[in-house]
């Protein structure tokens, strides 16, 4: 028969290891915390400004006279590794190979109801697309599906959406480097070759 002594011994281990394991966990991913920090989705504000302006921005930037954090609100990754804001309103898409019948091969497709997606999430195979992209106050202007890698709507995420978003946007970042140095290796090998032999 076990005696109190033991008993209460088990426990503080038991109760000991249930808190090391977490705070060990946290320790190992402390050092995360620098790489994912920039990539985290901030909250965008709607801001008025003196001139009557309105303006989409980031919480982290605090100008203007704040109106409203919009749920619609999105930021969009591009390709060139910039992101930009505004209000997603329509994604165009047209058949790169138009049948005779087909008088038009333009048609809308249904914006994703998630709170962040990527272009490849869409059924756009074998069709050239376009996004609207909307500022307060201005006309939309269309952007080539090509050139967005995904689309966030940072007022909607939940923290571990916010920490899938951040991870997903820092493995872009490591492929984007990867590339980036093999075209450098591939430029100095052209540069290479391209150079004239000098003869003894």
């Amino acid at each position: 028969m076990n005696s109190p002594l033991n008993v209460f011994s088990s426990l503080s281990i038991w109760l000991v290891s249930l808190i090391c394991v977490p705070l060990a966990a946290l320790l190992l991913l402390a050092p995360l915390h620098r790489l994912i920090v920039p990539k985290w989705p901030v909250a965008i504000e709607e801001h008025s400004f003196s001139d009557g302006t309105t303006r989409l921005m980031q919480a982290s930037d605090t100008h203007g006279l704040l109106r409203s954090r919009p749920l619609s609100a999105a930021v969009l990754d591009l390709s060139t590794g910039q992101s930009t804001l505004g209000y997603v309103v329509a994604i165009r898409a047209e058949r790169l190979e138009q049948a005779e019948s087909d008088t038009d091969g333009t048609f809308s497709l249904r914006l994703p109801e998630k709170p962040h997606w990527r272009i490849a999430d869409l059924p756009v195979e074998n069709l050239s697309c376009t996004l609207a992209l909307s500022q307060p106050g201005q006309s939309p202007s269309w952007l080539s599906c090509e050139t967005v890698q995904r689309v966030v709507l940072p007022n909607q995420l939940s923290v571990l959406q916010k920490l899938e978003v951040a991870l997903a946007r820092l493995e872009n970042t490591d492929s984007d480097q990867e590339n980036s140095d093999q075209r450098s290796m591939d430029d100095l090998e052209t540069q290479a070759q391209e150079q004239p032999e000098v003869s003894d």
